[in-house]
């Protein structure tokens, strides 16, 4: 029997398909289940001394899309990065791993664009806190090079 998952485990679980793919790449993590705010994960690389925090969004959407609020045009930092979770019943669940720099960049360029692009009735979009990340191409697809 297949149970629904409710918005707060479909983030826990893809916070810890995320922990798992740090760890059996030979990491150091540190999953902070909430206790920090804006930091999902804390991942180190023992061989090159770095450090990076973690911000994890997960879709059950079958497109590679995630919606996130405003505050993500402002999070931009060089040690940030997002791994956008995709998870699957059917398939392999995809991770896209994005520096919050270029993630806050095409947020916010998006957005834009929406907002300049006619409604439906030919009206102009009203602003809001939402913003949508898509990446259709796969040019984010597990690209965990970042940490090495």
């Amino acid at each position: 029997m297949k149970t629904k998952l409710s918005n707060i485990h479909t983030g826990l679980a893809g916070q810890h398909y995320v922990c798992y793919e740090f760890a059996r790449r030979g990491y150091h993590v540190g999953h902070l289940l909430g206790n920090s705010k804006d930091i999902d994960i804390l991942v180190s690389n023992e061989s090159t001394g770095k450090q990076y925090r973690i911000q994890v969004k997960t879709t059950k959407n079958k497109n590679p899309k995630w919606a996130m609020t405003k505050k993500v045009e402002f999070l931009s930092h060089d040690n940030l990065f997002y791994v956008l979770v995709q998870l699957s019943e059917d398939e392999k669940t995809k991770c896209f791993v994005v520096p919050s720099k270029e993630l806050s960049q095409i947020v916010t360029k998006s957005h834009q664009d929406w907002l300049n692009t006619p409604n439906k009735k030919g009206g102009q979009h009203k602003d809001n806190d939402m913003r949508l990340f898509i990446d259709s191409e796969g040019v984010y697809l597990d690209k965990w090079e970042y940490f090495e």
